[in-house]
C-alpha cells in the first residue's frame, strides 16, 4: 500500500461513514466528516499513531496464474465478439507500448517493528507485455489488444480465426481501392 493509496482508501472511508444510514452522528461529527481532508500531515500523524512505517518489500507472494488466464480468455472472447459486430474501414491507425506485467514497487507501508514486510505478486514483475491500441478512420476505437511473449509459439491457426470470407471488405469502394492498389502493395 502506498501514502496515496492510503489517502484515497480515508476519504472514501469518512464518505461512506457520513452517508451510512446505520450511524448515527451529531452534528459536530457529521460537519467533520464533511470537511475531512486527508492531508500529508494527517497521513504523518495517522501513520505515527498506528505505529506505520514505509519499509522496503521483503518477501514476494505469487498469486496463481490460472486465475489470470480466465480473466485474460473473457477479454479475448469479448476482443472477438466486437470485432464480428464491426464493420471493417480501409484507414486503422495503430500504436503499441511495451508495458511491465505486474508494476512492482519496492516500498509499502507496514506496522513498525515488522522482521518480514511481504506483498503478492505474479512472480512476473520483470516480465512486459505489449499494448496495442487501434482507432478506425471512422472514429471507432477497438478494444486494446495484449500481446505476450511465448516460451514456444503456436504453429496452429488458431480455433476462432476468422474465415477469408469473414474478412471481405462489403462496400464496392473500399473493394475498388483495395484492387486498384493492390500492385503497389505486393
Amino acid at each position: 500500500m502506498t501514502q496515496n493509496s492510503l489517502i484515497t482508501k480515508a476519504l472514501k472511508l469518512s464518505k461512506q461513514i457520513l452517508f451510512d444510514p446505520e450511524v448515527s452522528l451529531t452534528n459536530k461529527e457529521k460537519k467533520a466528516y464533511k470537511d475531512f481532508e486527508s492531508s500529508n500531515g494527517w497521513v504523518d500523524r495517522f501513520k505515527k499513531r498506528y505505529k506505520i512505517a514505509q519499509r522496503f518489500i521483503t518477501t514476494k507472494c505469487t498469486k496463481n496464474i490460472d486465475d489470470m488466464k480466465i480473466s485474460l480468455q473473457a477479454s479475448f472472447t469479448d476482443l472477438n465478439n466486437t470485432i464480428l459486430e464491426k464493420t471493417p474501414t480501409l484507414l486503422y491507425n495503430m500504436d503499441e507500448v511495451g508495458i511491465f506485467f505486474e508494476l512492482s514497487r519496492d516500498r509499502t507501508l507496514e506496522i513498525k517493528g515488522k522482521k518480514v514486510v511481504g506483498k503478492f505478486s505474479s512472480g512476473k514483475d520483470k516480465e512486459r507485455v505489449t499494448l496495442i491500441i487501434t482507432v478506425s478512420s471512422d472514429g471507432y476505437l477497438l478494444p486494446p489488444f495484449l500481446i505476450f511473449k511465448a516460451s514456444k509459439p503456436r504453429s496452429k491457426i488458431f480455433k476462432d480465426f476468422p474465415t477469408k470470407e469473414e474478412m471481405e471488405f462489403k462496400d464496392e469502394e473500399t473493394k475498388r481501392l483495395i484492387s486498384r492498389n493492390k500492385s503497389r502493395l505486393i
